[in-house]
């Protein structure tokens, strides 16, 4: 495992169970379904791994997670079963504070062990290898931009929560959407690279370092908020709005003041969020009082909460 900490716990690491699943999702139709959305150009290491995967498109693993994907099985409860396999993808399950309700599919290890002989049949550790150089750039490059973010304090100012921010490379699949996992006392990023335009190659994450500072926080508060206890009582849509909400704050606080009305007015614009600069409001004054005054974190989100979507 390779890894980079900073001083604000910050963790930039490789994570073979993302990876794996990753390359799995490159042998089904999932890259098919990402350019018939008009997405950007995926990585090359995607590109590489559809081509090498070609031969295991119909291998028991493959075949599996496309049944998943046609039942519409949420890649986040995918990946939150993923981080919650040991590190050699057997089947020594660890509670992720996601799978609180049980997700047709995953049930049980069939997959952990379909996912294990997938990794030695595929010829993954050498596909790896041939790549390395890729995953190492972007190791790297993110290590680089979040090397002074404060992630991990202000998460724990947001929700009082303290989990160990991780931020993991994703140059496989899924090329576009960020992921949010909460995963044995992390905060877990899985992170594609920022997205070009066009036909051009996606930048890497240090090409646009407020991107990555950006994604990363608002995931890892997704995450946070995903594993709190009362997490399972609300809908994904009040967690999307929070996390959203902490992410602007988060960018004030960080003394980006364009960025941060630049961040909002585009998710109220892309995502229909009207009622992000209520949940900004709320989650602000709620933030303020801890500061000042050690408010209650179950009565002040609460609060902060039924103002934002009341």
């Amino acid at each position: 495992m390779s890894e980079t900490e900073s001083a604000w716990r910050v963790i930039v690491r490789m994570d073979e169970r993302v990876r794996v699943l990753g390359a799995a999702l490159a042998a089904t139709d999932w890259p098919d379904r990402e350019r018939q959305l008009g997405l950007a150009r995926a990585h090359i290491v995607a590109e590489h791994a559809r081509h090498w995967l070609q031969p295991y498109r119909e291998h028991p693993c493959v075949t599996h997670l496309q049944a998943l994907l046609v039942q519409d099985v949420p890649l986040s409860g995918l990946y939150a079963y993923g981080l919650s396999l040991a590190w050699d993808l057997h089947h020594q399950r660890q509670s992720t504070g996601l799978l609180l309700q049980p997700i047709p599919g995953l049930e049980g290890d069939e997959l952990a062990e379909l996912l294990a002989s997938f990794k030695v049949d595929a010829h993954l550790d050498k596909f790896w290898d041939v790549t390395h150089v890729y995953w190492e750039q972007a190791l790297s490059g993110a290590a680089r931009v979040l090397a002074d973010a404060r992630v991990s304090d202000f998460l724990a100012l947001c929700f009082d929560e303290r989990r160990a921010p991780v931020f993991v490379p994703n140059l496989l699949y899924p090329g576009r959407l960020p992921l949010g996992i909460a995963a044995q006392g992390e905060a877990v990023c899985i992170c594609p690279p920022p997205q070009a335009v066009g036909e051009s190659k996606p930048w890497d994450y240090d090409d646009d370092p407020e991107w990555t500072q950006t994604v990363a926080f608002r995931e890892c508060s997704r995450a946070t908020l995903r594993g709190l206890p009362w997490s399972q009582f609300v809908d994904a849509a009040t967690i999307d709005l929070l996390a959203t909400a902490a992410t602007v704050i988060f960018l004030r606080e960080s003394d980006d003041l364009l960025g941060a009305r630049a961040f909002m007015i585009m998710e109220i614009k892309r995502h229909g969020l009207t009622s992000l600069p209520n949940a900004v409001e709320a989650l602000d004054a709620y933030v303020k009082a801890r500061q000042l005054h050690g408010l209650h974190v179950m009565d002040g989100l609460h609060a902060a909460l039924e103002k934002s979507v009341g």
